[in-house]
């Protein structure tokens, strides 16, 4: 009775500590997909929205962090999710005025990556620390210097507009330089900026067609998570391809986040969790299924995938509930839980052990600390409770040995719980 006493006051303890409510984001209907993005803050429950029809190419306004991170400052990436496509030619600064456009849809088509923000469609190609894709880093000048001309093809309603473009120069981290045309050389356009304009954003956007500067993100400390359109590699009938996907992006700037799959959503928590990513699409759009056939004003969630957001002391446990297809609506569930409020310290535990792993007929579970008690719990994947017990004491910590016959061959998580803080981890029986 003390043991199980023990286990339901630490789960009210956590019960209490759970904050949870539904939310929304709008990204608009009509004509046009998905018209709109939304950056949205998980604690305050913010959103900034932002149109995403209006831009066809983005620069970083961030600055070089060296030796690390120094790419996030020359990231140029495309709106390919809203018809931009870019080809990249073998041709230089030398030929702009005789850009040989022949057999030009068997040049490299270049994408931007859905795994990180620091590497743009223009990025591309990179054979070294000094090339940047569409130029490269002097060590004399400090500048990237363009080296490529990129040929935009650009939808325009039921038309497609045609350009040429090359980044001139990024000067000494500060002015984005870059000059596009049309084809047969009229219509020519010099652009410069400077990043200061744009401090505390993560891109700058320009439209091509209209020859404009859009200002269209919240500061990159005030968002968590992107809801908007993007192109992604979907694997569909067994067949790699690329797609427009409507999904979720995070700000690895701001918080990292992880998926548990396979295990129904109300028993998934968070010590299911193995490790946190930075990978932007982490969330990403699959927590949907896309219906067969004519569009339907609701799509089917899947109800095996739960997400954890991991923003400084808090993690929030991320539940989709319905995805609307015109006017799209996606409505959530979210829980909070501050693991400050949880004496959860991996400093109580010099060392942790689960051996052998994978077991097959028994695992055997130890940590050295200093506290006077250790309760052990081992949960499966559907988060049900299999095993419990009060470890024995042994070499300045607690042991205990599982026998698995009963159990059944899966992933299996321990919790060590003292009253100096807690500790868990995971083992497979084969």
């Amino acid at each position: 009775m003390k043991k199980l006493l023990l286990v339901l006051t630490t789960g009210l303890l956590i019960i209490q500590l759970q904050a949870q409510s539904t939310d929304s984001v709008s990204m608009g209907g009509g004509s046009t997909t998905y018209p709109l993005d939304v950056y949205y803050n998980i604690t305050t429950g913010a959103k900034d929205t932002a149109r995403n029809t209006n831009w066809h190419i983005a620069f970083s306004v961030r600055n070089a962090q060296p030796p690390m991170n120094v790419l996030l400052a020359a990231t140029v990436r495309i709106n390919m999710a809203r018809g931009v496509t870019v080809y990249k030619s073998t041709q230089g600064p030398a030929s702009w005025n005789n850009f040989d456009t022949t057999n030009w849809r068997n040049w490299t088509l270049v994408r931007d990556s859905d795994t990180s923000w620091d590497i743009g469609a223009l990025n591309q190609g990179r054979t070294n620390g000094f090339d940047f894709g569409w130029g490269d880093y002097s060590m004399n000048t400090h500048h990237i210097d363009g080296k490529v001309i990129y040929l935009f093809a650009i939808r325009n309603g039921a038309n497609t507009v045609y350009k040429k473009l090359m980044i001139n120069q990024l000067t000494l981290d500060t002015t984005w330089n870059f000059t596009f045309a049309n084809l047969n050389n009229t219509d020519s356009n010099y652009v410069s900026f400077n990043k200061a304009a744009f401090t505390g954003k993560m891109f700058a956007c320009y439209n091509i067609l209209n020859k404009t500067m859009v200002d269209r993100e919240p500061a990159r400390a005030n968002w968590d998570i992107l809801f908007t359109r993007y192109h992604a590699k979907v694997n569909y009938l067994g067949v790699d391809t690329f797609y427009n996907v409507t999904g979720a992006l995070i700000n690895p700037e701001n918080v990292m986040a992880a998926r548990v799959s396979g295990v129904n959503r109300d028993s998934a928590n968070r010590y299911m969790v193995t490790a946190y990513s930075s990978l932007i699409n982490t969330i990403g759009w699959d927590w949907k299924v896309s219906p067969m056939g004519p569009p339907t004003l609701s799509w089917p969630i899947v109800d095996s995938l739960t997400y954890f957001i991991k923003k400084g002391n808090l993690i929030y446990k991320l539940l989709f509930d319905r995805f609307d297809a015109n006017p799209n609506m996606i409505v959530f569930n979210k829980s909070s839980i501050d693991v400050t409020s949880v004496s959860e310290t991996s400093n109580a535990f010099a060392r942790v052990l689960a051996y052998p792993n994978p077991a097959k007929t028994d695992v055997t579970i130890e940590v050295t600390t200093a506290a006077n008690n250790a309760l052990l719990s081992i949960v499966d994947i559907t988060g049900k409770t299999v095993y419990e017990i009060n470890m024995e004491s042994a070499d300045g910590g607690f042991r205990a040995k599982i026998y698995t016959d009963s159990m059944g061959k899966g992933i299996y998580f321990y919790n060590v719980e003292t009253p100096n803080g807690m500790v868990t981890g995971k083992f497979i029986v084969e």
